[in-house]
This record gives structure tokens, C-alpha cells and sequence, in this order.
């Protein structure tokens, strides 16, 4: 008896496993098809025109519910990166997806700053002003000058209490939009493994867009190297990192 319920446990666990990692397979394969086609489209207009299009036919406006944005800020320069890109995204292109939505900004518990600045984009004349927030704080996964084999336990932990409240703590989001700081890493990975499960449950995913940091501009960041395989779409501000790494889109300085 002990013997048939072992052999029933062991098949279901066997089972489990092949479909988790056919969905990672899956999810990765489409990521990385994906981006192929973007970047290696002999008309990258036409292909954006088209992705985004069948992109808005999917938008949670059309379901009846809000859109739901993720923006990760880091500190400082990432930051000041960040609100520039989220001005320009209010401006131009939040209002042709959905007149409102709810931004939820990922921040380090070491980071009131950040905090201050993501709200004056949701004031009276803020160019989010239609879009509800919330601030979701997690540990940092690294501080500037942290040597890598030190980080790799700020990360685990940042890991483990992120994943505690991104997983039970909220949806899935429309969007996950990052630009390079160690509090990303934890981020996108967790994202990553619940696009893997979705897909398995038929669930709504997350798009994944990682934007490289403006100083980057020879190679990526440590965040960009660890991250290049899982992002839906990798921006990258300067030509040179074009011609070095495939699959990248080149999309010139945002500040």
C-alpha cells in the first residue's frame, strides 16, 4: 500500500516538474522569439504599429478593469532616469492605452526619496494625475560598492520578503517597467516565475520592459546581464550597446 502511494506521489511530483519546465521553456522560447523579431524586423515601425496594436486589443480597458502598471525605482540617478521616462509615458503614451489605471511603484526601505518624487506624478497637474498609487517597500538588494559576493545575500533576502509580498500580496500587473537597479533583480525574477505558472493556469501575464541606464553605454549593468534573457522588451540608450548585444532595441536618450 505504502509502495502504490509512493509511486502515485512520485508521478504526480515527475509531472509537475515536466510541465513547469515545459512552461519555462515556453515562456522563455517566446521571450526570446519575440524580441528576435523586434530587433532583427527589416521595418521595426511597421512591427512596433503591429505589436502594439494586438498588444491594445488585449488592455485590460477593453475587460472592463483598470490597467495595472509596476515601476520599480532605484535611487538617486535611477530614479531621476525613471521619473523622466514615466513623464514622457504619461504624456504620450498611458492616455492611448487607458484614461485610468493604478501605478504601483517597488521601492527600497533605504529610499524615502524616491518616494517624494513618484508622488509629485500623481498631484492635481501631475501627468499621472488619473492614475491611482501605492508604494510596495521591500529590503535593497544591493547599496553602491557592495562587493558581489556580499550582495548575494541582500538579494536572497530581498528575494524572499518580495516574493512574500508581490506573490500574496498582489495581481499580476499589465506591466512591470524597470530601468537597472539592484532592486530590480528580485523583482523581475519573481515576475518571471509567476508569467511561468500563468501560463500553466491560462492566467494573465505580466510584460516584462527593462530600460538600461543612460550611463551605460560600452555594456550592461550587472542587473541588465543577470536580467537580458527574461525581459519582454531590453531598451538600451546608446548605439553601441545595439551593436554589441543582440535582441536589444536602441531607442536613444530619454532625459
Amino acid at each position: 500500500m505504502l509502495m502504490e502511494v509512493g509511486v502515485v506521489l512520485s508521478g504526480a511530483l515527475a509531472l509537475v516538474l515536466f510541465l513547469l519546465f515545459w512552461s519555462t521553456y515556453k515562456e522563455y522560447s517566446d521571450i526570446r522569439r519575440y524580441r528576435q523579431n523586434i530587433s532583427t524586423s527589416a521595418n521595426w515601425s511597421v512591427w512596433q504599429e503591429k505589436d502594439f496594436e494586438s498588444w491594445r486589443n488585449q488592455l485590460p480597458c477593453m475587460e472592463g478593469r483598470e490597467v495595472s502598471l509596476f515601476v520599480v525605482l532605484g535611487s538617486g540617478g535611477h530614479t531621476a532616469e525613471m521619473i523622466q521616462i514615466l513623464q514622457a509615458f504619461g504624456r504620450h503614451g498611458l492616455d492611448s492605452f487607458c484614461v485610468h489605471g493604478k501605478v504601483t511603484y517597488i521601492v527600497a526601505s533605504s529610499d524615502p526619496h524616491s518616494m517624494v518624487r513618484a508622488r509629485c506624478l500623481h498631484e492635481k497637474n501631475g501627468v499621472l494625475a488619473s492614475y491611482s498609487y501605492q508604494f510596495l517597500v521591500i529590503p535593497r538588494s544591493r547599496y553602491v560598492g557592495q562587493s558581489y559576493f556580499s550582495s548575494i545575500f541582500s538579494t536572497s533576502y530581498s528575494l524572499v520578503v518580495s516574493w512574500w509580498k508581490i506573490i500574496v500580496g498582489t495581481e499580476a500587473p499589465d506591466i512591470l517597467l524597470c530601468n537597472g537597479p539592484g532592486t530590480c533583480v528580485p523583482i523581475v525574477l519573481i515576475t518571471f516565475v509567476r508569467n511561468v505558472v500563468h501560463r500553466l493556469l491560462q492566467k494573465r501575464r505580466t510584460r516584462i520592459v527593462f530600460i538600461e541606464s543612460v550611463a551605460r553605454v560600452h555594456s550592461l549593468s550587472l542587473s541588465g546581464r543577470i536580467l537580458y534573457p527574461l525581459a519582454h522588451r531590453f531598451l538600451v540608450q546608446w548605439p553601441e550597446l545595439r551593436d554589441k548585444y543582440p535582441r536589444v532595441e536602441y531607442i536613444g536618450l530619454c532625459l
